[in-house]
């Protein structure tokens, strides 16, 4: 999860609320993040789930890295991408995630 205030927030409403665990904070989310590190990052983890927390544009160049060529991912107006489910088979490579959802902001808003 990005360092930054907004997503640590964000992770402890995960937590709270959705039963999520603990947070924990790791610098290659942060903003300027490089896809590949967070790639090699998500690779070594062992857990079968895993909730980033983050910024633009930076999660976005991460999930467009993670699916196969070919993908566009479309963000709202003010730059907000929402919340994506992406399932690899075996680790985390790029190129080789499923994207099985996309919720926009409007949509999360809206549930809240």
């Amino acid at each position: 999860m990005s360092p930054l205030r907004r997503a640590q927030q964000t992770a402890a409403i995960l937590t709270q609320f959705a039963g999520w665990p603990e947070r924990e904070s790791a610098c290659s989310c942060g903003p300027g993040a490089d896809p590949e590190g967070l790639l090699a990052l998500l690779a070594r983890s062992h857990d079968s789930r895993i909730a980033l927390v983050g910024h633009q544009p930076g999660l976005g160049r991460l999930l467009a890295a993670c699916l196969p060529a070919g993908w566009e991912l479309r963000r709202s107006s003010s730059g907000e991408m929402g919340v994506a489910l992406l399932c690899f088979q075996g680790a985390a490579r790029a190129g080789c995630g499923q994207l099985m959802w996309l919720l926009p902001p409007r949509i999360l808003r809206a549930a809240g």
